[in-house]
């Protein structure tokens, strides 16, 4: 008994604070699987990204939390109409490099939106297709209050487990913190 209660501790100390090294804390279901790289923008501006991605089986669909932070090194995001198009366009050309044709985006807002912080963010919905798979994306893309980093929440999966993929998102970005 007290080897399970050692265990549940050390899986929920490193589930909960993978994160810590983005500033952020966020509670995955299983260990992530991190990877980070470096892209150097111009001579004096770089882009440092990490990325925690974490799968979970429900109802036999695979459902999957993405969770991405980038550094702003030597510039910060200007949180304009035109950068949020930016960030917009580099998701739907991801969807595009994984094959999927058919994408139906629907801006979360008002009433419909699920993250309730107050730093500038935008919030959407992916219906996307691949031949005869229709996965559903919900994706949060939040500025830290500098404007140096930012962060992309993407919890996905098959479109029969919808429901599911709501509640997950929601549950994770209850438990997102700067």
């Amino acid at each position: 008994m007290r080897l399970f209660f050692i265990l549940l501790f050390l899986y929920l100390s490193i589930s909960s604070s993978f994160a810590s090294d983005c500033n952020i804390t966020i509670d995955f279901k299983s260990p992530p699987i991190i990877s980070e790289n470096t892209h150097k923008v111009s001579e004096n501006i770089s882009i440092l990204r990490k990325n925690y991605l974490s799968y979970q089986n429900e109802n036999g669909a695979k459902l999957a939390t993405n969770v991405n932070c980038q550094l702003l090194i030597g510039e910060q995001y200007q949180a304009n109409e035109k950068e949020w198009q930016n960030i917009l366009k580099t998701n739907f050309t991801e969807l595009s490099r994984q094959g999927y044709q058919k994408v139906k985006l629907t801006p979360l807002e008002g009433e419909d939106k699920f993250f309730n912080g107050k730093q500038e963010h935008r919030e959407y919905r992916f219906d996307v297709t691949k031949e005869d798979d229709t996965q559903v994306f919900y994706v949060v893309n939040i500025l830290n209050e500098k404007n140096t980093i930012l962060y992309s929440i993407m919890i996905s999966g098959d479109s029969s487990i919808t429901q599911k993929i709501q509640k997950e998102y929601q549950r994770v970005l209850i438990s997102f913190i700067l």
